[in-house]
């Protein structure tokens, strides 16, 4: 085997192995979207568990979900913080809608990358969301569309997106 041939197969490898690496790259953004997806509805299952019954949420805040210790520890220090699974902060207080007083609360995720913006945006979480801003834009109470969400995503900064669900 000469000199060239041995560059060649050298070349060739390199270029599988990059292409298996961009493959799992890929692959673990997805799976963290979907994690993140997940998440928002557990921490609207748990907040529905604490203040269930109530007609307000007032005391809610990320500490008291986080020392419920009903999410899990990945997305949870059990104590006070919870992170998305982008390492982004998660936010959750309570907000009055419509005239009331501390009716509904707010789940904010910080620090969201493109791909995750797009797709998190255009979840339908049912009829328990009140309204969905990204990153300022006002959406209402629907899921973003795909008419929309090129634009809607793309007006944060790169990979630093910001989304709030209202619940109820």
């Amino acid at each position: 085997m000469s000199l060239l041939e041995l560059l060649l197969v050298l070349a060739i490898a390199a270029l599988v192995v990059a292409g298996v690496m961009l493959f799992f790259a890929n692959a673990s953004a997805s799976q963290r979207t979907n994690d993140a997806i997940s998440e928002v509805g557990q921490i609207v299952e748990v907040v529905h568990s604490l203040y269930g019954g109530t007609t307000s949420y007032s005391g809610l805040s990320t500490s008291v979900v986080a020392a419920s210790k009903q999410l899990p520890n990945k997305w949870s220090d059990q104590s006070s913080t919870v992170v998305d699974p982008f390492s982004g902060t998660v936010t959750i207080t309570p907000e009055s809608a419509s005239g009331g007083s501390n009716n509904a609360f707010t789940v904010e995720f910080d620090g969201l990358p493109d791909q995750a913006c797009a797709k998190m945006a255009t979840m339908d979480f049912g009829n328990v969301v009140l309204d969905i801003s990204v990153d300022g834009t006002d959406l209402g109470n629907t899921p973003a569309t795909g008419t929309n969400i090129s634009s809607v995503c793309a007006s944060g900064s790169a990979n630093q997106h910001k989304i709030i669900w209202e619940f109820n």
